[in-house]
């Protein structure tokens, strides 16, 4: 994970392996979390 700013916004960007979890498994893990608002990167 990397911590920054990107236009006026604290943004956290998180690598992950996709032969370990899906992209909505990990989704879903910070919604439940109330860690996630939006993505920044398209489906």
């Amino acid at each position: 994970m990397r911590s920054g700013w990107r236009d006026g916004l604290e943004v956290n960007d998180v690598a992950y392996d996709p032969r370990r979890v899906t992209l909505q498994e990990l989704e879903s893990a910070l919604k439940k979390t109330g860690t996630l608002i939006r993505r920044l990167v398209p489906k």
